[in-house]
């Protein structure tokens, strides 16, 4: 017989004693169970779904497969760079070529303005001043051809009137007038009525070879020669006269133009913004 101590005092008790007293030795706590994954009773056909089969008696549990873990996102790729040389990226690992950046467009020039004489070509305003200014001067100018013409044309009447001749008949102008001489055989002129007169009444008196007679003569002379030289001073008076009324005229439509030039070029600058 096998004797252990008892619980109450040291006195041996036999094991059927303390097995009929009540006194039987705990049993010891057994460990917890570590933590397992839920067990599901699905049957034998999941068992091709990735769950693991555990059989207990004559039944299968099946325990679910641990969750795949997620995949992490893929990181994103870096943007370009370009360092002035090739373009590489990270994401294929190629090398491009960089584009080149197009240059812009230059700017359109400002229209070119024209030359001076082009512009007073095409200026409106211009043209019509200057027809204006012209047509003036022609009216003047052709009003001093005219004055001119109408004194010729008086003189070589009085002159006619008077007996010069041109030398080989009557003068068709003006021109060489002053070379002619004195006609003492044209009795429509006053010279040569004059000579006849006086040589009749010297003869009439039988003075012809006197000495009056040749003084009379040479008054005469001298009288119509005096006419003469006065028609034609007062011709180049009248001429000169006209001469600086023509030189006014010009002048004034120079000055007249010169403005007008000066107002179309101011109207070109304007467009242009040039003078």
């Amino acid at each position: 017989m096998v004797m252990r101590l008892s619980d109450n005092g040291g006195v041996p008790v036999s094991k059927q004693a303390r097995k009929a007293a009540g006194l039987t030795k705990p049993k010891a706590l057994s460990k917890p169970a570590p933590p397992r994954n839920p067990v599901v009773s699905l049957g034998s056909g999941m068992a091709g779904r990735g769950y693991t089969p555990t059989q207990n008696g004559r039944n299968f549990t099946y325990t679910p497969p641990k969750p795949a873990a997620p995949k992490p996102a893929p990181a994103p790729s870096p943007a370009p760079s370009y360092s002035g040389g090739s373009l590489a990226t990270s994401a294929t690992g190629t090398v491009a070529q960089p584009v080149p950046v197009p240059e812009p467009p230059p700017a359109p020039e400002p229209p070119k303005p024209p030359s001076d004489e082009d512009w007073w070509k095409s200026d409106d305003a211009f043209i019509a001043e200057q027809g204006s200014l012209k047509n003036n001067l022609d009216r003047a100018l052709a009003n001093l051809t005219q004055q001119r013409s109408s004194y010729d044309t008086d003189l070589i009447s009085t002159l006619k009137n008077l007996g010069w001749t041109w030398g080989g008949g009557s003068p068709s102008g003006i021109e060489g007038f002053e070379q002619g001489s004195w006609d003492p055989n044209n009795m429509l002129g006053a010279y040569g009525q004059g000579v006849y007169n006086l040589n009749n009444d010297f003869a009439a008196r039988g003075l012809l070879d006197s000495s009056f007679f040749n003084d009379a003569t040479n008054n005469f002379n001298t009288d119509m020669n005096n006419q003469f030289s006065g028609l034609v001073s007062n011709r180049n008076q009248f001429l000169n006269a006209r001469t600086s009324d023509e030189e006014t005229a010009n002048s004034t439509y120079q000055n007249a133009l010169k403005q007008a030039k000066a107002e179309s070029l101011a109207r070109r600058a304007a467009q242009f913004g040039v003078l």
